[in-house]
Protein backbone atom coordinates (compact mmCIF):
# COMPACT_ATOMS: atom_id res chain seq x y z
CA UNK A 1 0.00 0.00 0.00
CA UNK A 2 1.24 3.54 -0.68
CA UNK A 3 2.31 5.64 2.26
CA UNK A 4 -0.14 8.39 3.15
CA UNK A 5 1.38 11.77 2.31
CA UNK A 6 1.63 14.40 5.03
CA UNK A 7 -1.58 16.17 5.99
CA UNK A 8 -2.34 19.24 3.88
CA UNK A 9 -2.93 22.56 5.59
CA UNK A 10 -5.99 22.17 7.80
CA UNK A 11 -9.06 24.24 7.16
CA UNK A 12 -9.79 24.85 10.82
CA UNK A 13 -13.29 26.26 10.39
CA UNK A 14 -14.56 23.43 8.18
CA UNK A 15 -12.83 20.89 10.40
CA UNK A 16 -14.65 22.36 13.41
CA UNK A 17 -17.94 22.41 11.53
CA UNK A 18 -17.63 18.75 10.58
CA UNK A 19 -16.99 17.94 14.24
CA UNK A 20 -20.00 20.07 15.23
CA UNK A 21 -22.21 18.03 12.90
CA UNK A 22 -20.91 14.80 14.44
CA UNK A 23 -21.37 15.96 18.03
CA UNK A 24 -24.93 17.07 17.35
CA UNK A 25 -25.66 13.37 16.94
CA UNK A 26 -25.30 12.99 20.72
CA UNK A 27 -27.80 15.80 21.26
CA UNK A 28 -30.19 14.39 18.68
CA UNK A 29 -30.23 10.84 20.03
CA UNK A 30 -30.58 12.08 23.61
CA UNK A 31 -33.52 14.37 22.87
CA UNK A 32 -35.42 11.67 20.98
CA UNK A 33 -36.43 10.24 24.36
CA UNK A 34 -38.15 13.50 25.27
CA UNK A 35 -40.07 14.32 22.08
CA UNK A 36 -43.25 12.36 22.82
CA UNK A 37 -42.58 10.32 19.66
CA UNK A 38 -41.38 6.74 19.46
CA UNK A 39 -37.86 5.99 20.61
CA UNK A 40 -36.11 3.09 22.34
CA UNK A 41 -36.65 4.81 25.70
CA UNK A 42 -39.68 7.05 25.93
CA UNK A 43 -39.64 9.52 28.81
CA UNK A 44 -42.83 11.07 30.16
CA UNK A 45 -41.13 14.49 30.40
CA UNK A 46 -41.73 15.35 26.76
CA UNK A 47 -42.02 18.79 25.20
CA UNK A 48 -42.68 20.25 21.73
CA UNK A 49 -39.46 22.23 22.16
CA UNK A 50 -37.49 18.98 22.15
CA UNK A 51 -39.39 17.82 19.06
CA UNK A 52 -38.61 21.05 17.18
CA UNK A 53 -34.97 20.82 18.18
CA UNK A 54 -34.74 17.25 16.89
CA UNK A 55 -36.40 18.25 13.62
CA UNK A 56 -34.02 21.16 13.08
CA UNK A 57 -30.92 19.05 13.80
CA UNK A 58 -32.11 16.10 11.70
CA UNK A 59 -33.03 18.46 8.88
CA UNK A 60 -29.47 19.64 8.20
CA UNK A 61 -26.91 17.63 10.22
CA UNK A 62 -26.11 14.69 7.96
CA UNK A 63 -26.55 16.59 4.66
CA UNK A 64 -24.03 19.13 5.99
CA UNK A 65 -21.69 16.31 7.01
CA UNK A 66 -21.79 14.79 3.51
CA UNK A 67 -21.34 18.22 1.91
CA UNK A 68 -18.14 18.69 3.90
CA UNK A 69 -17.06 15.10 3.24
CA UNK A 70 -17.32 15.68 -0.49
CA UNK A 71 -15.33 18.89 -0.15
CA UNK A 72 -12.50 17.19 1.75
CA UNK A 73 -12.56 14.17 -0.56
CA UNK A 74 -11.98 16.38 -3.58
CA UNK A 75 -9.24 18.25 -1.70
CA UNK A 76 -7.39 15.04 -0.86
CA UNK A 77 -7.81 13.65 -4.37
CA UNK A 78 -6.41 16.81 -5.94
CA UNK A 79 -3.37 16.81 -3.65
CA UNK A 80 -2.66 13.11 -3.27
CA UNK A 81 -4.22 11.21 -6.16
CA UNK A 82 -6.56 8.24 -6.31
CA UNK A 83 -4.40 5.51 -4.72
CA UNK A 84 -3.44 7.55 -1.67
CA UNK A 85 -7.03 8.76 -1.27
CA UNK A 86 -8.38 5.21 -1.29
CA UNK A 87 -5.79 4.01 1.23
CA UNK A 88 -6.40 6.96 3.53
CA UNK A 89 -10.18 6.47 3.41
CA UNK A 90 -9.82 2.75 3.96
CA UNK A 91 -7.91 3.45 7.19
CA UNK A 92 -10.26 6.20 8.35
CA UNK A 93 -13.59 4.70 7.30
CA UNK A 94 -13.53 0.97 6.47
CA UNK A 95 -11.33 -0.30 9.32
CA UNK A 96 -13.10 1.75 12.05
CA UNK A 97 -16.48 0.66 10.69
CA UNK A 98 -15.56 -3.02 10.91
CA UNK A 99 -14.13 -2.66 14.41
CA UNK A 100 -17.19 -0.71 15.58
CA UNK A 101 -19.52 -3.38 14.20
CA UNK A 102 -17.65 -5.97 16.25
CA UNK A 103 -17.49 -3.96 19.48
CA UNK A 104 -19.80 -0.95 19.77
CA UNK A 105 -22.88 -2.55 18.17
CA UNK A 106 -22.87 -5.49 20.67
CA UNK A 107 -22.64 -2.88 23.45
CA UNK A 108 -25.71 -1.23 21.99
CA UNK A 109 -27.57 -4.56 22.09
CA UNK A 110 -26.76 -4.75 25.78
CA UNK A 111 -28.05 -1.22 26.31
CA UNK A 112 -31.25 -2.10 24.44
CA UNK A 113 -31.79 -5.13 26.67
CA UNK A 114 -31.31 -2.98 29.76
CA UNK A 115 -33.66 -0.28 28.47
CA UNK A 116 -36.41 -2.77 27.66
CA UNK A 117 -36.00 -4.53 30.99
CA UNK A 118 -36.60 -1.27 32.88
CA UNK A 119 -39.71 -0.24 30.92
CA UNK A 120 -42.68 0.09 33.31
CA UNK A 121 -45.14 -2.71 32.63
CA UNK A 122 -48.56 -1.48 31.64
CA UNK A 123 -47.52 2.17 31.80
CA UNK A 124 -50.25 4.65 32.64
CA UNK A 125 -52.98 3.54 30.26
CA UNK A 126 -56.46 4.66 31.14
CA UNK A 127 -59.99 3.60 30.35
CA UNK A 128 -60.49 2.70 26.67
CA UNK A 129 -56.86 1.90 25.89
CA UNK A 130 -56.40 -0.12 29.09
CA UNK A 131 -59.59 -2.07 28.41
CA UNK A 132 -58.41 -2.83 24.87
CA UNK A 133 -54.98 -3.95 26.12
CA UNK A 134 -56.63 -6.24 28.70
CA UNK A 135 -59.13 -7.67 26.21
CA UNK A 136 -62.16 -6.45 28.17
CA UNK A 137 -64.53 -6.35 25.20
CA UNK A 138 -67.65 -5.38 27.15
CA UNK A 139 -65.93 -2.39 28.73
CA UNK A 140 -64.58 -1.33 25.34
CA UNK A 141 -68.08 -1.44 23.88
CA UNK A 142 -69.47 0.52 26.82
CA UNK A 143 -66.80 3.23 26.60
CA UNK A 144 -67.32 3.62 22.86
CA UNK A 145 -71.05 4.02 23.48
CA UNK A 146 -70.27 7.13 25.53
CA UNK A 147 -68.82 8.82 22.46
CA UNK A 148 -65.09 8.16 22.84
CA UNK A 149 -63.12 8.20 19.58
CA UNK A 150 -62.33 4.64 18.55
CA UNK A 151 -59.12 5.80 16.81
CA UNK A 152 -57.79 8.17 19.47
CA UNK A 153 -54.16 7.58 20.42
CA UNK A 154 -53.35 7.14 24.09
CA UNK A 155 -51.37 10.06 25.55
CA UNK A 156 -48.47 7.95 26.87
CA UNK A 157 -47.50 5.58 24.06
CA UNK A 158 -49.31 7.13 21.10
CA UNK A 159 -51.17 3.88 20.27
CA UNK A 160 -54.82 3.43 19.25
CA UNK A 161 -57.17 0.93 20.99
CA UNK A 162 -57.02 -1.46 18.02
CA UNK A 163 -53.23 -1.56 18.21
CA UNK A 164 -53.36 -2.29 21.96
CA UNK A 165 -55.79 -5.17 21.43
CA UNK A 166 -53.76 -6.45 18.50
CA UNK A 167 -50.53 -6.46 20.49
CA UNK A 168 -51.94 -9.03 22.93
CA UNK A 169 -54.02 -10.87 20.30
CA UNK A 170 -57.38 -10.14 21.93
CA UNK A 171 -59.24 -11.14 18.79
CA UNK A 172 -62.77 -10.60 20.13
CA UNK A 173 -61.87 -7.08 21.19
CA UNK A 174 -60.26 -6.42 17.82
CA UNK A 175 -63.41 -7.53 15.99
CA UNK A 176 -65.57 -5.35 18.25
CA UNK A 177 -63.38 -2.31 17.57
CA UNK A 178 -63.37 -2.93 13.82
CA UNK A 179 -67.14 -3.35 13.80
CA UNK A 180 -67.43 0.07 15.48
CA UNK A 181 -65.30 1.94 12.98
CA UNK A 182 -61.69 1.35 14.03
CA UNK A 183 -59.29 2.28 11.26
CA UNK A 184 -57.48 -0.91 10.20
CA UNK A 185 -54.42 1.13 9.16
CA UNK A 186 -54.41 3.53 12.11
CA UNK A 187 -50.91 4.87 12.74
CA UNK A 188 -49.12 4.99 16.03
CA UNK A 189 -47.07 8.05 16.96
CA UNK A 190 -44.15 6.18 15.38
CA UNK A 191 -45.95 5.72 12.07
CA UNK A 192 -46.58 1.97 12.50
CA UNK A 193 -49.90 0.34 11.67
CA UNK A 194 -51.27 -2.56 13.75
CA UNK A 195 -50.09 -4.89 10.99
CA UNK A 196 -46.53 -3.56 11.31
CA UNK A 197 -46.56 -4.44 15.01
CA UNK A 198 -48.14 -7.85 14.42
CA UNK A 199 -45.53 -8.68 11.78
CA UNK A 200 -42.64 -7.55 13.96
CA UNK A 201 -43.71 -9.74 16.92
CA UNK A 202 -45.06 -12.63 14.82
CA UNK A 203 -48.63 -12.19 16.11
CA UNK A 204 -50.34 -14.60 13.74
CA UNK A 205 -53.92 -14.35 15.08
CA UNK A 206 -53.89 -10.55 15.04
CA UNK A 207 -52.37 -10.44 11.57
CA UNK A 208 -55.08 -12.75 10.22
CA UNK A 209 -57.87 -10.51 11.48
CA UNK A 210 -56.19 -7.36 10.20
CA UNK A 211 -55.46 -8.76 6.74
CA UNK A 212 -58.95 -10.26 6.40
CA UNK A 213 -60.39 -6.85 7.35
CA UNK A 214 -58.44 -5.21 4.53
CA UNK A 215 -55.24 -3.94 6.15
CA UNK A 216 -52.86 -2.44 3.60
CA UNK A 217 -49.81 -4.72 3.44
CA UNK A 218 -47.73 -2.23 1.45
CA UNK A 219 -47.76 0.77 3.79
CA UNK A 220 -44.38 2.10 4.96
CA UNK A 221 -43.41 3.00 8.48
CA UNK A 222 -41.19 6.02 9.13
CA UNK A 223 -38.09 4.01 8.24
CA UNK A 224 -39.53 3.03 4.86
CA UNK A 225 -40.37 -0.56 5.87
CA UNK A 226 -43.47 -2.59 5.04
CA UNK A 227 -44.95 -5.07 7.55
CA UNK A 228 -43.31 -7.93 5.63
CA UNK A 229 -39.89 -6.32 5.94
CA UNK A 230 -40.29 -6.00 9.71
CA UNK A 231 -40.30 -9.79 9.91
CA UNK A 232 -36.56 -9.59 9.09
CA UNK A 233 -35.56 -7.59 12.17
CA UNK A 234 -32.82 -9.41 14.05
CA UNK A 235 -33.21 -11.58 17.14
CA UNK A 236 -31.00 -9.22 19.16
CA UNK A 237 -33.48 -6.37 18.66
CA UNK A 238 -36.71 -8.37 18.79
CA UNK A 239 -36.29 -10.62 21.82
CA UNK A 240 -35.69 -7.91 24.47
CA UNK A 241 -38.80 -6.04 23.32
CA UNK A 242 -40.87 -9.23 23.26
CA UNK A 243 -39.69 -10.27 26.73
CA UNK A 244 -40.52 -6.86 28.14
CA UNK A 245 -44.07 -7.09 26.76
CA UNK A 246 -44.49 -10.80 27.54
CA UNK A 247 -45.03 -11.76 23.90
CA UNK A 248 -43.28 -15.12 23.67
CA UNK A 249 -39.89 -16.55 22.84
CA UNK A 250 -37.85 -16.29 19.64
CA UNK A 251 -39.07 -19.63 18.27
CA UNK A 252 -42.70 -18.57 18.63
CA UNK A 253 -42.01 -15.20 17.05
CA UNK A 254 -40.09 -16.74 14.13
CA UNK A 255 -42.86 -19.23 13.41
CA UNK A 256 -45.48 -16.50 13.55
CA UNK A 257 -43.45 -14.30 11.24
CA UNK A 258 -43.19 -17.07 8.62
CA UNK A 259 -46.94 -17.54 8.61
CA UNK A 260 -47.58 -13.81 8.42
CA UNK A 261 -45.32 -13.58 5.36
CA UNK A 262 -47.46 -16.31 3.77
CA UNK A 263 -50.65 -14.40 4.64
CA UNK A 264 -49.28 -11.22 3.06
CA UNK A 265 -48.31 -13.11 -0.08
CA UNK A 266 -51.81 -14.57 -0.31
CA UNK A 267 -53.36 -11.14 0.20
CA UNK A 268 -51.31 -9.82 -2.72
CA UNK A 269 -52.82 -12.35 -5.07
CA UNK A 270 -50.30 -15.19 -5.17
CA UNK A 271 -49.77 -18.43 -3.28
CA UNK A 272 -46.64 -18.22 -1.14
CA UNK A 273 -43.58 -20.02 -2.41
CA UNK A 274 -40.59 -21.27 -0.51
CA UNK A 275 -38.74 -17.96 -0.72
CA UNK A 276 -41.71 -15.90 0.40
CA UNK A 277 -42.50 -14.58 -3.08
CA UNK A 278 -45.76 -15.22 -4.97
CA UNK A 279 -45.47 -18.38 -7.06
CA UNK A 280 -46.20 -16.72 -10.39
CA UNK A 281 -44.53 -18.47 -13.29
CA UNK A 282 -41.67 -17.20 -15.40
CA UNK A 283 -39.97 -13.84 -15.28
CA UNK A 284 -42.62 -12.30 -13.03
CA UNK A 285 -41.85 -14.71 -10.18
CA UNK A 286 -38.11 -14.21 -10.59
CA UNK A 287 -38.56 -10.44 -10.59
CA UNK A 288 -40.66 -10.62 -7.43
CA UNK A 289 -38.06 -12.84 -5.76
CA UNK A 290 -35.27 -10.41 -6.63
CA UNK A 291 -37.32 -7.51 -5.27
CA UNK A 292 -37.94 -9.40 -2.04
CA UNK A 293 -34.25 -10.19 -1.69
CA UNK A 294 -33.32 -6.59 -2.36
CA UNK A 295 -35.90 -5.36 0.13
CA UNK A 296 -34.43 -7.66 2.77
CA UNK A 297 -30.93 -6.36 2.13
CA UNK A 298 -32.14 -2.77 2.38
CA UNK A 299 -34.32 -3.25 5.46
CA UNK A 300 -32.29 -5.51 7.72
CA UNK A 301 -30.64 -3.29 10.31
CA UNK A 302 -26.89 -3.94 9.99
CA UNK A 303 -25.13 -0.65 10.66
CA UNK A 304 -27.38 1.19 13.14
CA UNK A 305 -25.90 4.68 13.74
CA UNK A 306 -22.79 3.69 11.74
CA UNK A 307 -24.72 3.77 8.46
CA UNK A 308 -23.00 7.02 7.39
CA UNK A 309 -19.64 5.18 7.17
CA UNK A 310 -21.16 2.63 4.81
CA UNK A 311 -22.66 5.44 2.72
CA UNK A 312 -19.23 7.10 2.52
CA UNK A 313 -17.81 3.86 1.09
CA UNK A 314 -20.41 3.86 -1.69
CA UNK A 315 -19.95 7.57 -2.42
CA UNK A 316 -16.17 7.28 -2.43
CA UNK A 317 -16.40 4.47 -4.97
CA UNK A 318 -18.64 6.67 -7.11
CA UNK A 319 -16.22 9.55 -6.73
CA UNK A 320 -13.13 7.68 -7.94
CA UNK A 321 -15.09 6.47 -10.94
CA UNK A 322 -16.63 9.82 -11.86
CA UNK A 323 -13.97 12.40 -10.93
CA UNK A 324 -11.36 11.50 -13.61
CA UNK A 325 -14.06 11.61 -16.28
CA UNK A 326 -15.61 14.85 -14.96
CA UNK A 327 -12.27 16.67 -15.15
CA UNK A 328 -12.24 16.10 -18.91
CA UNK A 329 -15.71 17.55 -19.44
CA UNK A 330 -16.59 21.24 -19.89
CA UNK A 331 -16.75 22.98 -16.53
CA UNK A 332 -19.85 24.40 -14.88
CA UNK A 333 -19.89 28.22 -15.04
CA UNK A 334 -18.34 29.58 -11.86
CA UNK A 335 -21.41 31.71 -11.16
CA UNK A 336 -23.44 28.51 -10.71
CA UNK A 337 -21.07 27.34 -7.98
CA UNK A 338 -19.62 30.38 -6.21
CA UNK A 339 -22.83 32.41 -5.88
CA UNK A 340 -26.34 31.74 -4.52
CA UNK A 341 -27.23 30.73 -8.09
CA UNK A 342 -25.95 27.32 -6.98
CA UNK A 343 -29.34 26.80 -5.37
CA UNK A 344 -30.98 27.08 -8.80
CA UNK A 345 -29.72 23.60 -9.71
CA UNK A 346 -28.99 22.15 -6.26
CA UNK A 347 -32.55 22.53 -4.94
CA UNK A 348 -34.37 20.77 -7.84
CA UNK A 349 -31.91 17.86 -7.92
CA UNK A 350 -32.23 17.38 -4.16
CA UNK A 351 -36.01 17.65 -4.43
CA UNK A 352 -36.10 14.65 -6.78
CA UNK A 353 -34.94 12.44 -3.91
CA UNK A 354 -36.75 14.33 -1.13
CA UNK A 355 -40.17 13.56 -2.63
CA UNK A 356 -39.36 9.84 -2.38
CA UNK A 357 -38.90 9.95 1.41
CA UNK A 358 -41.28 7.69 3.37
CA UNK A 359 -40.88 8.95 6.92
CA UNK A 360 -43.44 11.74 6.76
CA UNK A 361 -41.35 13.69 9.26
CA UNK A 362 -38.91 16.55 8.90
CA UNK A 363 -35.65 15.49 7.29
CA UNK A 364 -34.46 12.50 5.26
CA UNK A 365 -35.12 8.81 5.83
CA UNK A 366 -32.56 6.61 7.53
CA UNK A 367 -31.12 3.59 5.73
CA UNK A 368 -29.14 1.13 7.84
CA UNK A 369 -29.23 -1.96 5.63
CA UNK A 370 -26.47 -3.72 3.72
CA UNK A 371 -27.83 -2.21 0.50
CA UNK A 372 -28.59 1.51 0.89
CA UNK A 373 -32.06 2.66 -0.08
CA UNK A 374 -31.51 4.26 -3.51
CA UNK A 375 -33.43 7.45 -2.77
CA UNK A 376 -31.52 8.01 0.48
CA UNK A 377 -28.13 7.33 -1.13
CA UNK A 378 -29.06 9.62 -4.03
CA UNK A 379 -30.12 12.36 -1.61
CA UNK A 380 -26.79 12.37 0.20
CA UNK A 381 -24.90 11.99 -3.07
CA UNK A 382 -26.21 15.42 -4.12
CA UNK A 383 -24.57 17.00 -1.09
CA UNK A 384 -21.40 14.92 -1.33
CA UNK A 385 -20.74 15.77 -4.97
CA UNK A 386 -21.93 19.34 -4.38
CA UNK A 387 -19.18 19.65 -1.78
CA UNK A 388 -16.65 18.18 -4.21
CA UNK A 389 -17.69 20.76 -6.79
CA UNK A 390 -17.23 23.58 -4.28
CA UNK A 391 -13.59 22.59 -3.79
CA UNK A 392 -13.01 22.19 -7.52
CA UNK A 393 -13.55 25.94 -7.95
CA UNK A 394 -10.90 27.72 -5.93
CA UNK A 395 -12.45 29.99 -3.31
CA UNK A 396 -16.01 29.08 -4.31
CA UNK A 397 -17.09 27.98 -0.84
CA UNK A 398 -15.92 31.25 0.70
CA UNK A 399 -17.55 33.36 -1.99
CA UNK A 400 -20.80 31.44 -1.75
CA UNK A 401 -21.14 31.79 2.02
CA UNK A 402 -19.82 35.30 2.63
CA UNK A 403 -23.40 36.57 3.05
CA UNK A 404 -24.18 33.85 5.56
CA UNK A 405 -26.62 36.06 7.47
CA UNK A 406 -28.98 36.03 4.48
CA UNK A 407 -29.05 32.24 4.44
CA UNK A 408 -30.12 32.04 8.08
CA UNK A 409 -33.16 34.20 7.30
CA UNK A 410 -34.10 31.90 4.41
CA UNK A 411 -33.57 28.83 6.61
CA UNK A 412 -35.83 30.20 9.35
CA UNK A 413 -38.57 31.04 6.87
CA UNK A 414 -38.32 27.59 5.24
CA UNK A 415 -38.59 25.80 8.60
CA UNK A 416 -41.63 27.82 9.70
CA UNK A 417 -43.28 27.21 6.33
CA UNK A 418 -42.70 23.48 6.62
CA UNK A 419 -44.13 23.42 10.15
CA UNK A 420 -47.22 25.27 8.99
CA UNK A 421 -47.73 22.90 6.07
CA UNK A 422 -47.31 19.80 8.24
CA UNK A 423 -49.14 20.85 11.38
CA UNK A 424 -51.13 23.94 10.50
CA UNK A 425 -54.38 24.26 8.63
CA UNK A 426 -54.37 27.62 6.89
CA UNK A 427 -51.86 26.98 4.11
CA UNK A 428 -52.55 23.24 3.96
CA UNK A 429 -56.22 23.93 3.16
CA UNK A 430 -55.39 26.06 0.13
CA UNK A 431 -54.41 23.17 -2.13
CA UNK A 432 -54.68 19.43 -2.61
CA UNK A 433 -52.83 16.96 -0.40
CA UNK A 434 -50.33 16.34 -3.20
CA UNK A 435 -49.66 20.04 -3.65
CA UNK A 436 -49.21 20.52 0.08
CA UNK A 437 -46.79 17.58 0.27
CA UNK A 438 -44.74 18.99 -2.62
CA UNK A 439 -44.61 22.44 -1.04
CA UNK A 440 -43.48 20.87 2.22
CA UNK A 441 -40.70 18.99 0.42
CA UNK A 442 -39.55 22.21 -1.26
CA UNK A 443 -39.44 23.94 2.13
CA UNK A 444 -37.42 21.10 3.64
CA UNK A 445 -34.87 21.11 0.82
CA UNK A 446 -34.52 24.89 1.02
CA UNK A 447 -34.02 24.66 4.79
CA UNK A 448 -31.33 22.02 4.48
CA UNK A 449 -29.24 23.86 1.90
CA UNK A 450 -29.56 27.34 3.41
CA UNK A 451 -28.81 26.10 6.94
CA UNK A 452 -25.71 24.29 5.68
CA UNK A 453 -24.43 27.36 3.83
CA UNK A 454 -25.22 29.61 6.80
CA UNK A 455 -23.19 27.40 9.15
CA UNK A 456 -20.24 27.23 6.75
CA UNK A 457 -20.15 31.02 6.64
CA UNK A 458 -20.63 31.42 10.39
CA UNK A 459 -17.86 28.97 11.26
CA UNK A 460 -15.63 30.72 8.74
CA UNK A 461 -15.99 33.86 10.85
CA UNK A 462 -15.71 32.23 14.28
CA UNK A 463 -13.08 29.52 13.76
CA UNK A 464 -10.82 30.65 10.95
CA UNK A 465 -7.86 30.81 13.37
CA UNK A 466 -6.37 27.66 14.82
CA UNK A 467 -7.21 26.96 18.47
CA UNK A 468 -5.86 23.95 20.29
CA UNK A 469 -9.09 23.11 22.13
CA UNK A 470 -11.08 23.30 18.89
CA UNK A 471 -8.61 21.00 17.20
CA UNK A 472 -8.75 18.57 20.12
CA UNK A 473 -12.57 18.46 20.06
CA UNK A 474 -12.51 18.07 16.28
CA UNK A 475 -10.17 15.11 16.59
CA UNK A 476 -12.27 13.56 19.34
CA UNK A 477 -15.64 13.95 17.58
CA UNK A 478 -15.24 10.82 15.47
CA UNK A 479 -14.66 8.66 18.55
CA UNK A 480 -17.46 10.38 20.45
CA UNK A 481 -20.01 9.69 17.74
CA UNK A 482 -18.97 6.07 17.22
CA UNK A 483 -19.19 5.23 20.94
CA UNK A 484 -22.00 7.44 22.26
CA UNK A 485 -25.24 5.58 21.51
CA UNK A 486 -24.98 2.70 24.03
CA UNK A 487 -24.17 5.21 26.78
CA UNK A 488 -27.04 7.49 25.75
CA UNK A 489 -29.55 4.62 25.86
CA UNK A 490 -28.31 3.55 29.31
CA UNK A 491 -28.62 7.14 30.49
CA UNK A 492 -32.14 7.52 29.12
CA UNK A 493 -33.27 4.29 30.76
CA UNK A 494 -31.87 5.43 34.11
CA UNK A 495 -33.30 8.97 33.81
CA UNK A 496 -36.77 7.58 33.08
CA UNK A 497 -37.00 6.35 36.67
CA UNK A 498 -36.43 9.84 38.10
CA UNK A 499 -38.90 12.68 38.56
CA UNK A 500 -36.56 15.38 37.25
CA UNK A 501 -37.67 17.87 34.58
CA UNK A 502 -37.02 16.71 31.03
CA UNK A 503 -34.59 19.52 30.25
CA UNK A 504 -32.48 18.57 33.29
CA UNK A 505 -32.51 14.86 32.44
CA UNK A 506 -31.55 15.51 28.81
CA UNK A 507 -28.88 18.05 29.73
CA UNK A 508 -27.35 15.71 32.29
CA UNK A 509 -27.18 12.82 29.82
CA UNK A 510 -25.53 15.02 27.16
CA UNK A 511 -22.97 16.48 29.58
CA UNK A 512 -22.12 13.17 31.29
CA UNK A 513 -21.86 11.13 28.09
CA UNK A 514 -19.82 13.79 26.30
CA UNK A 515 -17.57 14.34 29.31
CA UNK A 516 -16.87 10.64 29.85
CA UNK A 517 -16.13 10.09 26.17
CA UNK A 518 -13.80 13.10 26.02
CA UNK A 519 -11.90 11.70 29.00
CA UNK A 520 -11.77 8.26 27.38
CA UNK A 521 -10.52 9.83 24.15
CA UNK A 522 -7.73 11.71 25.90
CA UNK A 523 -6.48 8.84 28.06
CA UNK A 524 -7.53 5.69 26.19
CA UNK A 525 -7.74 6.56 22.48
CA UNK A 526 -5.81 9.62 21.27
CA UNK A 527 -2.26 8.25 21.56
CA UNK A 528 -3.14 4.61 20.86
CA UNK A 529 -3.46 2.57 17.65
CA UNK A 530 -7.21 3.26 17.74
CA UNK A 531 -6.58 7.01 17.74
CA UNK A 532 -4.08 6.61 14.91
CA UNK A 533 -6.70 4.71 12.93
CA UNK A 534 -9.36 7.37 13.49
CA UNK A 535 -7.33 10.56 13.12
CA UNK A 536 -3.75 9.74 12.20
CA UNK A 537 -0.70 9.81 14.44
CA UNK A 538 -0.89 12.07 17.50
CA UNK A 539 1.86 12.39 20.13
CA UNK A 540 1.94 14.14 23.48
CA UNK A 541 5.16 15.93 22.51
CA UNK A 542 3.63 17.31 19.33
CA UNK A 543 0.51 18.40 21.22
CA UNK A 544 2.60 20.25 23.80
CA UNK A 545 4.51 21.97 20.99
CA UNK A 546 1.27 22.98 19.29
CA UNK A 547 -0.16 24.45 22.49
CA UNK A 548 3.05 26.35 23.11
CA UNK A 549 3.13 27.65 19.54
CA UNK A 550 -0.44 28.86 19.72
CA UNK A 551 0.32 30.50 23.07
CA UNK A 552 3.20 32.39 21.45
CA UNK A 553 5.87 30.51 23.37
CA UNK A 554 8.82 28.86 21.61
CA UNK A 555 8.98 25.13 22.19
CA UNK A 556 11.33 22.44 21.10
CA UNK A 557 10.21 19.04 19.94
CA UNK A 558 11.88 16.24 21.84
Amino acid sequence: MPETPPNPTRLHDLDALRAFAMLLGIVLHTLLSFTGQWWIVRDESSSPIFQWTVEVIHGFRMPLFFLLSGFFTMMLWKRWGTRALLWQRTKRIVFPMILALLTIIPCMWASLAYAFSTTPEGGDLRELWSAAAQGDTQQVIGLLATGQDVNELDPLYGVAPLAHASLYQHTDTMLALIARGADINVRTANGDTPLHTAAFFGLEASARILIDAGADTRLFDREGRTPELLTLISKQVTVPAAEMLGLGDWETISTGRERIVEMIAEARGGEPSGDGAPSNAGAGAKSEAWRNTLDRLMSRDVFSHLWFLWFLCWLLLGFVLVAPIATRLPGVPRALVATPLMLVWALPITLVFQVMMHSGGFGPDTSTGLVPMPHVLGYYAVFFFGGALLFAYDGAIRALTKRWWAFVLLALGAFLLSEELRHGSTLASLGSARTTALAEDVAQVLFTWTTSLFLIGLFGVLFARERYWVRFVSDSSYWLYLAHLPMVIFGQAFARSTDLPGWLEAGTIIVVVTGLLLISYRWCVRYTPIGRLLNGRRTKTADRATKARLAGVSASVE
